[in-house]
């Protein structure tokens, strides 16, 4: 007799109890249930992570992977995770920043960057003394969080910041100086419908939202994915891996030459040609909105030149590249700039490293930010996907601590980084 999975009941164990898996989730447990015995160990949970790539390394270096399964098996029983009111909604992100943008109207400007493919704005908050003026005679430092949906940490930090600074402007001399010598521009939520999807839905969840058609790909690849009947494939574009500024000589970083756009048969681990991936690129550099957005930005203002992604997880601080073994020509201002982010975290040790070191990928941001003469760099923050209570507090703190010291080094060394910096190598060798 044929199994019915929307009928079928797998189960697990969680907090000591046997419980059911939701019916929307059985085809994943399938995949799952290696002993195929309908029943969902932790070590199977922790392996099927391990093998998507959500949690990286092994099960013998993965410390976090109890934590992480954890809160997976929540999602297995599509509950929503409980310290997720401890996060911003992004309702709640847009909220504040138009109320500091009130409270503080010489300090704080919001700007809409775009829209995402389900209408939500992509909103920014500049912060600087006269920020109504445009005169970019200033170094600019761009943060931005929450490119990955299941990441949220990384758009908590951020988005916690701009009130911090705001509200310490007149008591806190550092603080002053850094708004009154500095433009700094705060974009918490880049992806705003992975996230919005991510807390409601499916908190593992990582790329946008936008839907991916068959016309959207190369015959073969929607041959193998099959579309349903209103012609999708499937949902969402891995934002950090669709980064391309628009420049034929830097398409290289986007796609190598030698990757066939029609086949999935070449992809690596975590990058992909398959709309179903969670890595997927998309079906053409910067083709999705919030890429266009957050590049348009920073493209456009000449003078920001500092640029911090925030990710989650692995206490590292990284910089390019990520799509090849060369390094960098200033790599030694690299290294001192993050060396100074990493000196400010004091209560966790922060490793320093080239991004390939971390997870080899095209499309990433700090790359495309370098060979535009900008500094790009990705601060991995803690240990866990959805951590809480004062463990979240901590990782907000580090995270803005990290920022002021780059900030502060790109206000000390104003001279050098408003001018171009030495040219980057249009091509190196792969």
């Amino acid at each position: 007799m044929k199994i019915d999975k929307n009928q079928t009941n797998y189960t697990l164990m969680d907090n000591s109890k046997k419980v059911n898996v939701h019916r929307e989730r059985n085809n994943m447990a399938e995949d799952i249930d290696k002993n195929k015995d309908y029943f969902l160990e932790d070590k199977e949970i922790g392996d099927y992570l391990l093998k998507k790539n959500i949690v990286m390394g092994s099960p013998d270096i993965a410390e976090n992977l109890p934590e992480i399964v954890g809160d997976f098996k929540q999602d297995l029983q599509k509950k929503s995770l409980s310290q997720m009111k401890e996060y911003h909604s992004y309702e709640q992100v847009i909220s504040e920043l138009k109320d500091l943008e009130a409270k503080y109207p010489d300090l704080a400007k919001t700007f809409s960057l775009g829209k995402t493919a389900e209408g939500r704005e992509i909103m920014a908050l500049k912060i600087g003394k006269d920020v109504k003026s445009d005169r970019q005679d200033k170094p600019g430092f761009l943060i931005t969080g929450g490119i990955h949906a299941y990441e949220w940490p990384a758009m908590e930090g951020p988005a916690r910041m701009p009130a911090k600074i705001l509200e310490s402007y007149s008591t806190d001399e550092k603080v002053k100086h850094r708004v009154d010598n500095a433009e700094i521009w705060i974009l918490p939520v880049l992806n705003p419908d992975g996230y919005e999807y991510s807390r409601n839905e499916y908190s593992f969840w990582r790329k946008n939202r936008r839907p991916v058609m068959e016309k959207d790909v190369p015959q073969e690849i929607s041959d193998i994915v099959k579309p349903d009947e209103k012609g999708v494939l499937s949902y969402g574009v891995d934002l950090n891996r669709n980064n391309y500024d628009g420049n034929p000589e830097h398409f290289w970083l986007y796609r190598f030459p030698e990757d066939n756009p029609a086949s999935i048969s070449d992809d690596s681990g975590v990058v992909s040609d398959d709309p179903r991936s969670d890595f997927y690129r998309g079906p053409s550099g910067a083709s999705e909105k919030e890429i266009q957005s957050v590049i348009g930005l920073w493209l456009k203002r000449k003078n920001i030149k500092g640029i911090v992604t925030h990710h989650t997880y692995g206490k590292d601080i990284l910089y390019p590249w990520g799509a090849t073994h060369d390094h960098v020509h200033n790599e030694k201002v690299y290294k001192e700039i993050a060396g100074r982010m990493a000196d400010a975290i004091k209560d966790d040790k922060y490793v320093v490293m080239q991004s390939i070191g971390y997870l080899p990928a095209t499309g990433d941001t700090d790359d495309v930010a370098y060979i535009n003469n900008r500094f790009g760099l990705t601060l991995e923050m803690g240990e866990s996907y959805h951590p809480q209570g004062t463990d979240l507090d901590k990782q907000c703190r580090q995270a803005y601590d990290a920022n002021m010291a780059f900030l502060d080094w790109l206000i000390e060394n104003k001279e050098i980084v408003m001018k171009d910096n030495p040219p980057v190598p249009e091509k190196l060798e792969l």
